[in-house]
């Protein structure tokens, strides 16, 4: 039922003008003698419109805004009843902040058709004002859980404090999120990780990833584990928990106590820059694998990039924000653009890049999101790594067909290693060796195949199908691996074991010939990492010697 309140300071015109109303079917009307009046009973009541007489007005024309301003956010019509048809005296009420005028004596269906005109004005006003309301309650949920969400990115993605002190790095997100992550951390041993990447897209819904792979780098790098196991177990992560259209392309680094050492993994990034001090490119790690949360985990591939640097040679990481940026006339930065700044000016700092960035993208707005970092190659803090155990010390396992059909015992093996103290920097050589190993023993003492199957494209397809086929059907065998540590000669002494039938070892080949063979490769790799490569029993048994480093 609508409300209306009448001013008429006249009683016996109020008592007209709430008849008319009355008429009208206009039920629920009050009335006061004055504007004063109006305006400290407005709060108290709900008002629909208000009929004011004119002649209130000369005393109290300055209340009609605080009689608006006392009805809230909504639209609240005010109808002057002027007693003359002269334009000036019209003017004044309008003036006055009358939203209509009623001329005097009243005519019926003048009064119902402006009130119901005003009326429905003040409908819609309340309607949009409601919906104002509502979406400000949203926009205040929002803000309230963008502030909550950012409060744990900003704890869950804080870099290690020892690790910034290595890394001059810069974060720039497009939005309130970063779909960019980049991550550093020093191992237990002193040794310094880096992880640069870039989700699908950007904003929220790209951030999702950044949680979860944060907490897979920052535990795996704290325990030294090897740059590509570190891949792989974010990968596995991100497999289960993005959508299909979502993806995380990655290069996750790892730098020895040297500084110059180096171990990189690229899946689908903008290639790693190896800057010299006199701003040659001296090398550039280009992505080799696909982007994480793709591949399934027997898909994945391992394979690293290992460089020595030089001191004072600079390594330079950035995501694909930073080379699509355009300038004014639309021309993007490109490769060529950043290391072209690289080359003319090698000493460079991040903060001045960002500056010439800025400087090239002029007023136009930032699109994506950038990231990048440099390090300069040398010394790192901490010469935790050279230290090698005091105490020998033996490890040896067995697994049986149910385990080999499951697990890949490696990857718990170097997990273990690299806890050792002093064995992480030989982690990465020890993967390879042991995976090599491992996978002879599996494919050709228990599985029974021949490598000559590689020669053709069409028989490499052939050798992964029968190898599939071959450990779902494995009911029989065993593999032992053993590892004697020697303190004295430092030295570990790596045995594998088989239970099948031994397998034909190729004849050493060249390195070069090596090389480029489809098979074959496996013990020229390991002649190389090792002093000593040994088979017996028809092939059965392999023992490895692995020198360390002093």
């Amino acid at each position: 039922m609508m409300q209306i309140l009448v001013i008429e300071p006249d009683p016996q015109r109020c008592q007209q003008l709430a008849g008319l109303l009355n008429q009208l079917e206009y039920r629920s009307v009050t009335t006061v003698g004055s504007w004063q009046q109006a305006v400290t009973l407005v709060p108290s009541i709900s008002v629909d419109a208000v009929i004011a007489q004119q002649q209130a007005l000369s005393s109290a024309a300055r209340q009609v805004g605080e009689l608006k301003r006392q009805a809230g956010s909504s639209f609240l019509p005010v109808l002057m009843v002027v007693d003359s048809d002269e334009e000036e005296r019209q003017l004044a009420a309008f003036n006055a902040g009358a939203d209509d005028i009623l001329p005097w004596p009243l005519a019926p269906v003048v009064l119902e058709a402006r009130l119901k005109a005003q009326l429905r004005t003040r409908t819609l006003s309340q309607a949009l004002d409601s919906k104002n309301k509502e979406l400000m309650g949203h926009r205040a949920n929002i803000d309230r859980e963008h502030a909550i969400v950012e409060h744990i990115f900003a704890n869950a993605l804080e870099i290690n404090s020892d690790a910034q002190q290595l890394i001059d790095f810069h974060l720039a997100p497009a939005s309130n999120f970063n779909g960019d992550l980049f991550l550093c951390n020093t191992s237990y041993l002193g040794t310094l990780y880096f992880l640069i990447g870039d989700f699908t897209g950007h904003g929220l819904a790209s951030a999702i990833g950044a949680l979860p792979t944060a907490k897979a780098f920052m535990t795996t790098s704290a325990k030294a584990i090897p740059v590509e196991e570190i891949a792989a177990t974010i990968n596995s992560t991100l497999r289960q928990l993005l959508p299909g259209d979502m993806f995380f392309a990655c290069i996750i680094g790892e730098i020895d106590h040297s500084g110059t050492r180096m171990r990189i993994w690229n899946g689908g990034m903008p290639p790693l820059l190896l800057m010299s001090e006199e701003g040659e490119v001296r090398k550039e790690f280009h992505a080799q694998h696909m982007s994480l949360g793709i591949l399934e985990p027997n898909e994945f591939e391992r394979d690293v990039m290992q460089y020595t640097a030089n001191e004072g040679d600079r390594l330079i990481g950035y995501t694909d924000g930073l080379i699509e940026v355009r300038n004014p006339v639309g021309r993007m930065l490109g490769q060529e653009g950043l290391t072209r700044w690289l080359q003319q000016e090698p000493d460079i700092h991040i903060g001045k890049l960002v500056t010439r960035l800025e400087i090239f993208r002029g007023p136009g707005e930032q699109l994506d999101d950038i990231t990048l970092f440099s390090f300069q190659c040398g010394q790192l803090p901490a010469e935790k790594a050279r230290i090698v155990p005091l105490l020998p010390w033996t490890l040896s396992l067995q697994v049986e067909d149910d385990d080999i059909r499951r697990t890949n015992p490696v990857t718990n093996l170097i997990e273990h290693l690299a806890t050792q103290r002093g064995l992480h920097r030989h982690s990465g050589y020890l993967f390879t060796i042991l995976s090599e190993l491992y996978s002879n023993a599996l494919e050709h003492g228990l599985l029974e195949l021949d490598s000559s199957l590689k020669d053709t494209d069409s028989g490499f397809a052939q050798y992964y199908q029968l190898r599939e086929q071959r450990l779902a059907a494995l009911r029989s065998g065993k593999i032992s691996i053993k590892l004697d540590f020697d303190p004295k000669q430092k030295r570990i002494l790596i045995q594998i074991e088989d239970s099948g039938k031994g397998f034909k070892q190729h004849k050493q080949v060249g390195q070069i010939e090596a090389l480029n063979a489809p098979y074959g490769r496996g013990i020229e790799l390991l002649r190389h990492l090792s002093g000593k490569v040994e088979y017996a029993d028809a092939g059965t048994k392999v023992t490895v010697v692995y020198n360390l480093d002093d």
